[in-house]
């Protein structure tokens, strides 16, 4: 009996048929899988887990440009123009920010209106942008109002500058990186930690000079905890930081990285497959951390949707313990114990859908655990 070769119809289109045929080793039969099946050796690679971890639709609502922002481990704020109860923004009326009990699907109404921009569960600080317009959601303009302070208590007019994602760290809500010239060649971006936990000092890109770029990981005192090359440490995008390991979280497509306040990275690859998948542009996955590790949320394009979901590298190997396509990576949210996320969710082809999907919670945790 001839052995399978699987090739898929997008390498068999690059090569042509009788390119692939000449490709065959000997002994080989080609078998051409259109590109949304998943190819037996692939298959192999993984294990559906489906059923491991429960998960839920919470209340429909219509969000607007905001952050999904767990004030505690089963309570989650957001920005809304739309509620089950009828209410619907007008034009030029602000968001609601509203309250998500994930446990009851209740729905509570906060005192404030806006932008959800930032809320730091370690500090108990929230960030809000309010439009001049109520209602503009793609376009951050300097004239658009800030207001900062504890949640739960009046807030305070601030001066903010809006240039980009990068803008402020979650775990402060205050403005980030702070540039700093340390000498004639040098200039670096500080990123200050939480209390007690120093200062990350990136190079910045372009600086001259004879000297190597270092990441340096700073004491409250100034002395250096950790020492790494840049090209290891790169300055994080989505820097989060996780209340239940007491660390900090840089999720990539590639390499990830766990910071450790004794000046410790760890660092958490990409599993072969989804590298093997991303390399032959078949999706993209970025890494999230939660209580039972490490999750990648893999987003097939066009044609190769049956391959998305949340993967999760176990003691038994990779599994894939959900099939549907998991929000825009910044809006994912994991609550502060670690055991909960929450963004919008999609099942089967999202290419069918301008939408999107209900907003959608999965419990890692046991009631033990709680």
């Amino acid at each position: 009996m001839k052995r399978l070769l699987s090739l898929s119809l997008l390498a068999c289109q690059f090569w042509g048929l009788n390119g692939c045929a000449r490709s065959v080793p000997e002994g080989y039969q080609v078998k051409v899988l259109y590109p949304e099946e998943i190819t037996p050796e692939d298959r192999a690679q993984f294990t559906d887990a489906l059923d491991k971890y429960p998960r839920k639709e919470l209340p429909r609502v219509k969000w607007s440009q905001t952050v999904f922002a767990w004030i505690d481990s089963t309570h989650v704020a957001l920005s809304v123009r739309e509620t089950p109860d009828g209410w619907k923004a007008k034009d030029g009326e602000l968001a609601r920010i509203i309250i998500i009990d994930t446990d009851t699907n209740t729905i509570t109404e906060s005192p404030y209106r806006g932008e959800l921009m930032c809320f730091s569960y370690v500090l108990n600080k929230v960030l809000i942008r309010q439009p001049l317009d109520g209602m503009s959601l793609l376009n951050h303009r300097t004239d658009d109002k800030f207001l900062a302070g504890k949640w739960g208590e009046p807030l305070k007019d601030v001066v903010w500058k809006f240039r980009g994602p990068a803008e402020f760290t979650e775990w402060s809500c205050e403005q980030q990186p702070k540039i700093k010239r340390l000498n004639a060649n040098v200039e670096v971006n500080e990123l200050k930690l939480l209390p007690g936990h120093g200062t990350l000092r990136f190079p910045r890109d372009g600086y001259v000079g004879g000297d190597k770029k270092f990441t340096e990981w700073l004491g409250e005192d100034g002395r250096v905890l950790g020492r790494w090359s840049y090209q290891d440490t790169e300055y994080p995008i989505r820097f989060y930081f996780l209340p239940w390991e007491s660390a900090y979280w840089n999720g990539t497509t590639g390499t990830s990285r766990l910071y450790r306040p004794k000046g410790e990275i760890e660092y958490i690859p990409l599993p072969q497959l989804l590298l093997w998948w991303q390399r032959n542009n078949v999706g993209d996955s970025i890494a999230w951390q939660a209580w039972p590790g490490t999750i990648w949320s893999f987003v097939g394009k066009v044609g190769y949707w049956r391959r998305q979901g949340l993967y999760l590298h176990s003691d038994t190997g990779l599994l894939r313990i959900d099939d549907g396509q998991w929000s825009i990576p910044n809006t994912l949210s994991v609550s502060p114990d670690g055991c909960r996320i929450v963004a919008d969710r999609i099942a089967r082809d999202p290419t069918r859908t301008t939408k999107p999907g209900p907003l959608t919670m999965m419990n890692f945790c046991s009631e033990s655990k709680k």
